[in-house]
């Protein structure tokens, strides 16, 4: 006797691949309440952040950092938040996060100028000429509209860790959330 049974192979994966559906969903909603988090750190343009008025920011910072899709590995779904590789605000990314020092590249000066709306919280010394902001050799005048023109040969940047917030905020978002935990790290 001799008994036999088909199978529609679409039926047993079903499930298999609704959880993947509902895994991946998961995975992507994790990843932009990370995106998210790590944005809401970054100033957009108004109000004024750490020493600098933060009217001095384009919101380029802000706008570069993007969530990839997520991708499928070793049967783990992984998201990718991050800063886009090819946007100029890339460069910028890791000097606000850590710190540093920024000198001019092709020019022996950097010039900047901060708009009068901005300068009352600027933390530099009104000086015509010469030495100013602390003997740092950058030379600080005022302009006759009220702004500040700046010729820098270095600007110190401290660190702002806004990544490194963002990333601690996305976490709890996520876990309070989505009852899920995460893994990986911050900027390195």
């Amino acid at each position: 006797m001799k008994a036999q049974v088909k199978i529609k192979a679409p039926e047993i994966f079903r499930p298999k691949r609704e959880i993947d559906l509902r895994t991946r969903a998961l995975a992507r909603q994790a990843g932009r309440i990370l995106r998210d988090e790590i944005r809401k750190q970054i100033p957009a343009g108004s109000g004024k952040v750490g020493r600098w008025p933060s009217c001095m920011a384009t919101g380029a910072l802000q706008s570069a950092v993007v969530m990839q899709e997520p991708i499928k590995r070793n049967n783990k779904w992984h998201v990718r938040v991050g800063i886009q590789k090819r946007r100029r605000a890339a460069r910028y990314a890791r000097i606000h996060e850590k710190g540093g020092v920024i000198t001019p590249k092709t020019k022996p000066r950097m010039v900047f100028v901060i708009p009068p709306q901005c300068v009352k919280n600027a933390p530099v010394k009104k000086k015509r000429g010469g030495k100013g902001g602390g003997g740092t050799g950058n030379v600080v005048i005022p302009l006759k509209d009220g702004s500040l023109l700046i010729i820098a040969t270095h600007v110190q940047i401290r660190e702002k860790r806004y990544f490194e917030k963002g990333w601690s905020a996305g976490r709890r978002r996520i876990i309070s959330e989505i009852g899920i935990s995460v893994k990986g790290h911050a900027i390195r």
